[in-house]
């Protein structure tokens, strides 16, 4: 073998290991599903609609969150027509978003409309009691893990302290929320170590984490890379049309309901929980603490 063989032969050795590497690389980071929770779909990319029962205070950071999202080759998210609620805090004429008529209530308030709608995502704020910024709930059924619905709650308690009223920590755990409904996980829960550029990322510098990252999305077209026999609304198993079990309400507001702990921050809390509905029915819960 002349030196040219053996250049063109180490040459093609160091390229196809190269290759190896880059590919172990890219698994190893997108690596954050949810046991690979995911939205049944029979074609990409699909469309979820949300419910914007936000007031002024977030609306421009949905928006902004719900672009960031949609940036995903798989999937878009957009606030569903005739779905937006808007601003319910002192008013006595509100949404009953179930069905889209109008209803007086004497107790306005956004915790009344934050029930979860199958095939929709709810986005609310309120001042709840407890110590966390933000909850997620996604409701999951079946074998395949198919999402069905799921709900958001920002905690004004906290966005109306000086430390987290801020552009940076609204944005943040907006994209952050937002992201477990799509069937992600966290990217890393340690508060004190390097920022990855991701909002699912604990950090207490959130100047740097406040949209998604290349990983977040690498790991959607992971998680969305096959097609379901079903879609959105209207779910089937396969003895009849779903039902979410008899035990499906969770109050955000007692932590003794959302059943058992299954994730664990760096600190030892839990930020995971779950809780079993029964039929093959289970909702997850995600807490993001505040600091």
């Amino acid at each position: 073998m002349n030196n040219k063989q053996k250049f063109v032969k180490s040459f093609l050795i160091i390229t196809i290991i190269s290759i190896v590497l880059v590919g172990f690389g890219t698994e190893a980071s997108a690596n954050h599903s949810m046991n690979g929770y995911h939205w049944p779909r029979v074609s990409n990319p699909f469309t979820i609609y949300v419910t914007d029962n936000v007031d002024g205070s977030w609306d421009s950071y949905l928006t902004s969150a719900l672009n960031d999202w949609s940036s995903s080759s798989v999937l878009d998210m957009q606030v569903g027509a005739g779905f937006t609620v808007g601003v319910l805090k002192n008013k006595k004429n509100t949404k009953n978003l179930r069905n889209g008529t109008n209803t007086m209530s004497t107790t306005p308030s956004i915790t009344k409309t934050c029930d979860p709608v199958m095939g929709k995502v709810i986005v609310c704020n309120d001042v709840y009691s407890g110590n966390w910024m933000g909850t997620t709930m996604v409701w999951v059924t079946g074998p395949e893990n198919h999402i069905t619905q799921a709900t958001i709650r920002l905690n004004d308690t906290y966005f109306s302290m000086p430390m987290y009223d801020t552009a940076d920590w609204r944005n943040l755990t907006m994209c952050h929320e937002l992201g477990h409904t799509l069937g992600l996980d966290h990217q890393d829960v340690d508060w004190y170590n390097t920022n990855l550029g991701t909002c699912l990322d604990y950090g207490m510098d959130p100047s740097t984490n406040r949209r998604p990252n290349f990983h977040d999305y690498e790991q959607l077209d992971i998680t969305y890379s096959h097609l379901d026999a079903i879609s959105g609304v209207g779910i089937v198993s396969g003895v009849g049309v779903l039902r979410l079990g008899s035990n499906s309400s969770v109050n955000i507001n007692d932590s003794s309901s959302w059943g058992k702990g299954i994730e664990k921050d760096k600190n030892g809390k839990y930020s995971l929980f779950e809780k079993d509905l029964g039929e093959g029915n289970k909702v997850l819960t995600h807490v993001f603490w505040a600091k």
